[in-house]
């Protein structure tokens, strides 16, 4: 499914009415200066990833992308649905019938970009487009597990597994990258949606990433350990219902790995703003690790020239060893 069961305020009317609108590159607009600020979104239950279709899971998610973009979303009551008028809608030659929808109560407080509304929107979507559906749910489970506190890095890790670049947040695949993606703070990238700069470009201008690594030790009778790559146990996350079936020793494990990617994001912190002196955009990606001691990036200079950058990096050396097996 790729149609959205949009239904906008019909003028000053008090109920709200299908719109024939889909994810369009004018949506943000055509809502805020047509309609107002509040709309809804009905999801049909049989085209909805399973996982959704948990009240508990939907929430956390829909909660997840409220504070993270500051526009409120959030399931819609039985009597807000009641205010939609019809019963049965027309959309792409299919016929859904409201008592068959998931229905997403939106509201925006203030006024956003276009391009600042629909990222937002464009998160959402994740729930029922079936390639990226795995994204809202490994970011779903981060924050149901309470490990990780901000959001952005939450949905920096959870868009670290795109599988195409069509409709989506990032311009490229990532699932191939051989780490977990960074995105940089909500102060810098909100107000850069707000300018209505292309979402692609404020999500990957600085495509780094790093691959944290657990070392998992044997039992106490041996003295055996085996590494674990972050990267592949996160992924696994999209395979998990419940995170309440998630073992505690996993959780503590998930604990030790954003340890060590949120130290590699200091550093990726430095390299950004260091290339924000001059304007440089970067035209390739670049794998962190904690073996480097310098490093070049390519970069692009704002009068067109190409060029590299090198960084020297003074490691400061953090324990990283957790000795309990990591399994989801």
């Amino acid at each position: 499914m790729n149609t959205s069961i949009i239904f906008f305020r019909n003028g000053s009317r008090h109920d709200f009415t299908f719109m024939p609108w889909d994810c369009c590159e004018r949506l943000g607009d055509t809502f805020q200066t047509k309609v107002g600020n509040v709309m809804y979104v009905g999801i049909p239950k049989v085209e909805i990833d399973e996982f959704f279709l948990d009240n508990t899971n939907i929430t956390a998610y829909l909660d997840l992308i409220t504070r993270t973009f500051d526009i409120n979303y959030r399931l819609a009551t039985e009597e807000e649905i009641a205010n939609i008028k019809e019963d049965v809608v027309e959309s792409g030659g299919t016929k859904y019938e409201k008592a068959n929808l998931v229905v997403v109560r939106i509201e925006v407080y203030g006024k956003v970009s276009n391009k600042y509304f629909n990222v937002a929107y464009n998160y959402m979507r994740y729930m029922w487009y079936r390639h990226f559906s795995n994204m809202a749910i490994i970011a779903t489970n981060l924050y149901r597990l309470n490990v990780i506190e901000d959001t952005m890095d939450i949905f920096a890790i959870a868009s670290s597994y795109q599988a195409v670049g069509g409709r989506a947040v990032l311009p490229k695949q990532t699932d191939n990258l051989a780490g977990l993606l960074f995105f940089r703070p909500k102060k810098d990238i909100l107000p850069e949606l707000q300018s209505n700069t292309n979402f692609n470009t404020v999500f990957y201008r600085y495509p780094i990433y790093f691959d944290p690594i657990v070392k998992v030790n044997g039992s106490f009778f041996t003295e055996s350990s085996i590494e674990i790559k972050a990267k592949e146990n996160i992924n696994k996350l999209a395979g998990v219902t419940n995170v309440e079936d998630v073992p505690e020793t996993s959780i503590r494990s998930l604990r030790t790995i954003y340890d060590d990617y949120l130290l590699m994001r200091d550093f990726y912190l430095s390299i950004i703003t260091n290339l924000n002196v001059n304007r440089y955009q970067m035209r390739n990606d670049l794998l962190l690790s904690k073996a480097m001691k310098s490093f070049s990036i390519d970069i692009s200079s704002p009068t067109g020239m190409n060029n590299k950058v090198k960084f020297e990096v003074p490691w400061l050396e953090k324990k990283s060893v957790f000795s309990e097996e990591l399994t989801f």
